[in-house]
């Protein structure tokens, strides 16, 4: 793998991290909550970036790989997810882009369809998959705090069944 540096893709990701690390450690001390500093993070990070066809929206989550962010077909306004993923090298790019298409291959009514596979630039690649409605379990969590058994079940039965066929597929989640 090439360890060489990339400095634009690298700042960013740090800036990124960092917020992420503070808006983390303020929540979990009480302090200022995260609505009140994640916007600021994703009109800096939006402001970065743009899609042919697509309207950037909003910054849903950032990895060690890339970024989600909510966005808009502007041909027919219907609200899909982008997943940036970052890369350093053709390898890695060759990776991903066989990642995406056999994941384009999968079929099931709890996985995100991949639709389109974007070629940004030689840091990084795009896919357009479905957007996932009702926000994130993190989000419930931090709202409500525990959930009963029924809604950890109804929450993570899906999840399960997913994976499950994945797996059967021959796809392996490289986090779980």
């Amino acid at each position: 793998r090439d360890m060489r540096p990339n400095v634009r893709r690298d700042a960013h990701m740090w800036h990124l991290d960092c917020r992420a690390r503070a808006v983390r450690a303020d929540w979990r001390e009480g302090g200022v909550p995260r609505s009140m500093l994640w916007p600021s993070v994703t009109a800096m990070a939006r402001s970065a970036w743009r899609l042919a066809g697509y309207r950037v929206e909003e910054l849903l989550g950032a990895g060690s790989s890339g970024e989600v962010w909510r966005a808009r077909v502007n041909a027919t306004g219907a609200a899909v997810a982008l997943k940036r993923i970052w890369l350093s090298d053709q390898a890695q790019r060759r990776a991903a882009l066989s990642e995406a298409a056999m994941l384009s291959s999968l079929d099931h009514p709890h996985l995100m369809k991949v639709h389109e596979v974007r070629h940004v630039d030689d840091d990084a690649i795009v896919l357009v998959l479905d957007l996932a409605s009702g926000g994130s379990l993190a989000s419930l969590l931090a709202r409500r705090g525990r959930l009963t058994t029924g809604e950890v079940i109804t929450a993570i039965a899906p999840i399960g069944a997913a994976l499950a066929y994945a797996h059967h597929s021959g796809v392996v989640h490289g986090d779980v």
